[in-house]
């Protein structure tokens, strides 16, 4: 803008000066017509001798008048078109002046806007480019990230969690069934593996391998510590020392005879540690199910906290290992298969520290796992689990 004032000043100051100088000349040829009508008009006046010097003064002055209006009206005329002609090559030139200025003012915007154009869209790919660049590395990150955190978790962190209860907890006997009609082992170690024979018997599926590690009743430490466990129970404050102690004994002892009873569905290796855990420990092909008897909800509860991991985790390893080798270890390892008599299982229990074990025992005990059993039979009802 203020470019433009200064062009226009410079333009207009050079026109009005050449209006004031073509001025002058007028004048000057006003003074000389004048100045040449009085002589001509003198010379024949004077060279006539007949006329008078007043009549010759008085012819030259009605001349020179006349001569003088003529070239005032020709002056006034003259310098009116001269002007209008100056003031038409100005406006003209103006005109020019502004079309240049205007078709530079549009070029120069043609070129800025071409050049701004290019810029930003070259500055757009390049954030296009960095954009896509970022995204992806940062896509790759996230993906490498996520596996390795996948990975973590199947290593250490559980695949469910079931809570301690009072009553039996359908969603884990839900999925402790699931994993056991997809597995071709089973392998429990624990007190008494009370529940375990209701599983086996319940639903269709032969399993290749089952092995099971229960408490050795000969050893009164373990027996002593697992009365410990069971006394923080609710309703065991009632009952004396000794009456948990036969608690303990009573279900090995049923429990053993009802696994005797499954060795038509599959045959069973059994061992007897004189370790006691307090961790329950139920290993599938897909799945170990750890039972935390020690947890402050779990002593609050007749049903322990229980926790299911993976098979790539750490502790379905370390338990798969461990729990194998200390059932190989064990001096005191029978099996149960379908050709074995009650007589075998009395030889058996015989070597528990139990002599003279007869029929009527052996039934007697049946008939108390058929009792304790039934309200967990009815459990297994319920979850509607189909192979």
């Amino acid at each position: 803008m203020g470019g433009t004032a200064v062009k226009g000043q410079s333009l207009a100051t050079p026109k009005k000066d050449t209006i004031r100088i073509w001025q002058r000349p007028y004048r000057y040829a006003l003074a000389l017509v004048i100045l040449g009508a009085l002589v001509i008009g003198y010379i024949p006046l004077a060279v006539d001798s007949s006329v008078s010097l007043i009549d010759k003064f008085s012819q030259v002055g009605a001349g020179l008048a006349a001569s003088a209006i003529f070239a005032a009206i020709y002056t006034v005329f003259a310098n009116k078109e001269y002007a209008r002609m100056v003031k038409a090559e100005i406006a003209e030139s103006l005109t020019d002046h502004r079309a240049e200025v205007s078709r530079e003012i549009h070029q120069f915007r043609v070129d800025t806007t071409a050049t701004l154009t290019g810029h930003c869209e070259s500055e757009a790919r390049q954030i296009r480019e960095f954009t896509a660049q970022t995204s992806q590395s940062l896509s790759e990150h996230r993906e490498v990230t996520l596996h390795q955190i996948r990975q973590l978790d199947e290593i250490f962190l559980p695949t469910a969690q079931y809570p301690a209860s009072g009553k039996f907890d359908l969603r884990f006997n839900k999925d402790l069934t699931r994993d056991l009609c997809d597995s071709d082992f089973y392998f429990f170690r624990g007190t008494s593996a009370k529940y375990v024979p209701a599983r086996l018997r319940k639903f269709n599926h032969r399993l290749n391998e089952t092995q099971i590690i229960l408490l050795d009743p000969r050893e009164r430490s373990a027996i002593e510590a697992r009365v410990a466990d069971r006394r923080r129970k609710p309703g065991a404050s009632t009952k004396s020392h000794e009456e948990l102690v036969a608690e303990v004994e009573d279900e090995i002892f049923y429990a053993l005879v009802a696994l005797f009873d499954c060795r038509e569905h599959c045959e069973i290796e059994i061992g007897f540690s004189g370790v006691t855990s307090p961790v329950r420990v139920e290993l599938f092909q897909k799945a170990i199910y750890t039972s935390l008897y020690r947890t402050p909800e779990s002593q609050r509860n007749e049903h322990p906290e229980t926790v299911r991991f993976g098979p790539s985790s750490q502790m379905y390893q370390i338990f798969r290992d461990e729990s194998r080798r200390q059932l190989h270890l064990t001096p005191n390892r029978w099996r149960f298969e379908a050709h074995h008599k009650d007589p075998y299982l009395c030889d058996l229990i015989s070597t528990l520290g139990i002599n003279g074990v007869r029929e009527s025992d052996l039934q007697r005990w049946r008939q108390a796992y058929r009792d304790f059993i039934r309200p967990f039979d009815e459990s297994l009802d319920e979850i509607g689990y189909e192979q």
